[in-house]
């Protein structure tokens, strides 16, 4: 069974959220306050007093999500480096040569969740890898990217 979080039945329409609802999905929707509904929509206040499912909501996100996966070996990489707190990946659909992807073991959506420890380690991280790929590759320079939020061009929202 799958869970979306959306913001609200006026956003997707009470037509589509019926069709979701039918298809065995469990819609949540964010709002100012929690309502009856016919749909069976699960509303959760934004206020954030339902921390239970609010907490099951993010579990999920957390338990689905693809770079966790990769990070910890449950799904099989080109791995260039690993520790106890990252992996270090070649990425499937490169867009440069050499293109790689830091992941924390542990689930950060972005700069905003991961501590200012691990953040740290992360650009020390990134600047040997630079520095190994830099030699290895022969080039001229190295592109160190991290994207935070959809607006800034983040696709899957787990820091790397």
């Amino acid at each position: 069974m799958k869970i979306l979080v959306l913001g609200g039945n006026q956003f997707l329409g009470k037509a589509l959220c019926k069709k979701l609802l039918e298809l065995g999905h469990r819609v949540y929707a964010l709002n100012r306050g929690t309502r009856e509904n016919p749909l069976g929509v699960i509303h959760l206040k934004a206020d954030r007093n339902n921390t239970e499912e609010l907490k099951k909501v993010k579990e999920k996100k957390i338990m689905d999500c693809i770079f966790c996966k990769l990070a910890n070996g449950e799904i099989p990489t080109a791995t260039l480096y690993e520790d106890d707190e990252f992996r270090v990946i070649l990425d499937q659909g490169p867009a440069t040569k050499g293109h790689a992807l830091i992941l924390p073991k542990q689930h950060f959506a972005n700069i905003y969740e991961i501590p200012d420890e691990t953040a740290a380690k992360a650009m020390i991280l990134g600047k040997k890898m630079a520095t190994a790929m830099t030699k290895a590759l022969h080039s001229d320079g190295f592109n160190l990217v991290q994207n935070n939020g959809e607006a800034a061009g983040q696709t899957v929202f787990h820091f790397h």
